[in-house]
C-alpha cells in the first residue's frame, strides 16, 4: 500500500509540473490600435501574448539595427517608459511576481527556460517551446557606446517592477548559453522586448 501511495505521489508530482499541461489553451488577440493580430497562450491561470509586442508607440521604441525587417519576427525594443505604456487596453506589462508565477508553473528555474524558448531562432537551438510562450532572442539596445547586441542569442523582457534604487527596473533574461532564466536590472536608457499579460 505504501509503495502504491508513493508511486501515485511521484506520478501526480510529475504530472503537476509537466509543462505540457500549461500550453493547451491557445488563441489570438487583435490590437485595435494597428490591427495586428498576436498569438496568445494560457499557462496556468495567466494569459500571455505568445509573440513580442510590435506596436509602434512613436516614443520609446525602436527596431533592432533600425531595420524594419526585424520587427516582424522580434517586435520592437522599448525603453522602460515606452514599455510601461505600450501594451493594449486589457493587457499590461507583467510584474516580476507575474513572471515568477509563470516560471513556477513551468517547473521553476531549472527547466522553465527551455520550455519558454521558441524551437527556432536561437543560435544554440536548445528551445522546445513546450510551454507555448515562444520566447525569441530579440537582443537589446544600450546607448551609443554599446549599441545593438545579442539578437539571435539572448531575450530580455521588461517587467513593471522597479528595483527601488537608481531608477533601475527588473527584467527577465533568457540566454542561448543555458536554460536557466535570470533576473537582472537596467535603467530607462536600455531598450528591451515586451511581452504583455492579460488583465484579470
Amino acid at each position: 500500500m505504501y509503495k502504491f501511495l508513493s508511486t501515485a505521489f511521484v506520478f501526480c508530482t510529475l504530472v503537476f509540473y509537466s509543462p505540457a499541461l500549461f500550453a493547451q489553451l491557445t488563441g489570438t488577440f487583435t490590437d485595435s490600435r494597428d490591427d495586428k493580430t498576436y498569438k496568445t497562450v494560457k499557462i496556468g491561470s495567466q494569459v500571455w501574448m505568445a509573440e513580442n509586442l510590435a506596436y509602434n508607440s512613436d516614443v520609446g521604441c525602436r527596431a533592432y539595427n533600425e531595420d524594419p525587417a526585424n520587427i516582424e519576427k522580434y517586435g520592437y525594443l522599448y525603453n522602460f517608459s515606452g514599455a510601461s505604456k505600450a501594451c493594449p487596453n486589457g493587457w499590461h506589462l507583467p510584474s516580476r511576481g507575474e513572471y515568477n508565477l509563470l516560471l513556477f508553473n513551468l517547473g521553476q528555474y531549472g527547466t522553465a527556460g527551455r520550455s519558454m524558448k521558441s524551437s527556432t531562432g536561437w543560435t544554440s537551438g536548445n528551445g522546445t517551446n513546450s510551454s507555448g510562450f515562444c520566447a525569441l532572442p530579440g537582443g537589446y539596445y544600450w546607448n551609443v557606446k554599446f549599441g545593438y547586441r545579442y539578437i539571435g542569442k539572448d531575450a530580455y523582457f521588461w517587467s513593471s517592477t522597479e528595483v527601488g534604487k537608481d531608477e533601475l527596473v527588473w527584467f527577465l533574461h533568457l540566454s542561448c548559453r543555458d536554460n536557466q532564466p535570470g533576473w537582472l536590472d537596467f535603467g530607462n536608457y536600455c531598450y528591451l522586448s515586451v511581452r504583455c499579460i492579460k488583465d484579470r
